[in-house]
């Protein structure tokens, strides 16, 4: 037994010269630097600030001809909450300020609203139902020349009480739209949608 001594003391100097090793069960030697290499966390869309990014000083919101009469009828759509919830995003994304004499206007034209619910059961007096809201942007600079527009189409499940008491029943719907209002204008580009697909009014 202790002839083996000096054998197993020479290996684990050799040994350690390569790194770090095991050696019936136990760490022997250093650590290499690959082990000590950090991994920063990388900075989400909302968090930055895009060079290209547009910059607005007013934000509209408007109902095409074809969905204003149907949505007139909707108690669950609210306009100042839709347009409540973009304005927060764009502040969020520093892309609006009204301020900014020399920002571009922004209006939103939404022309449909699909909510369809997954199933015919009530849980907790909640209908869990589809929703989709599509409409442009259309941005004006401060010299008056139109950009091109911009189509969102914004998904989401939502739970709207079955007794009509929500005051605002479509508020994910609302976050979604706003998100990806704020990507665009942002610079960033959107996330694919789920493939709920909305039906144009008749």
């Amino acid at each position: 037994m202790h002839r083996l001594q000096p054998v197993l003391l020479l290996t684990i100097g050799l040994l350690a010269g390569c790194g770090q090793v095991s050696m019936f069960g136990h760490p022997v030697g250093e650590k290499s630097n690959a082990s000590e290499v950090k991994t920063e966390p990388v900075a989400r869309p909302d968090a930055v600030v895009n060079p290209e990014s547009q910059k607005v000083k007013t934000v509209t919101l408007v109902l095409t001809p074809q969905i204003a009469a149907t949505l007139a009828k909707d108690s669950r759509f609210n306009a100042g909450a839709l347009l409540d919830a973009i304005k927060s995003e764009l502040r969020s994304r520093q892309v609006l300020d009204d301020t900014d004499a020399h920002a571009s206007n922004a209006e939103i034209a939404i022309d449909g609203l699909a909510i369809k619910p997954v199933s015919n059961v009530i849980l907790f007096g909640k209908i869990i139902s589809d929703s989709a809201l599509t409409g442009e942007i259309r941005v004006r600079d401060e010299h008056g020349v139109d950009k091109p527009a911009y189509r969102i189409e914004a998904e989401a499940k939502v739970s709207i009480s079955a007794s009509g008491e929500d005051k605002n029943p479509l508020a994910l719907l609302y976050q979604q739209f706003a998100l990806l209002a704020g990507n665009h204008l942002a610079g960033f580009p959107a996330k694919p949608n789920s493939g709920f697909v909305i039906q144009p009014p008749r």
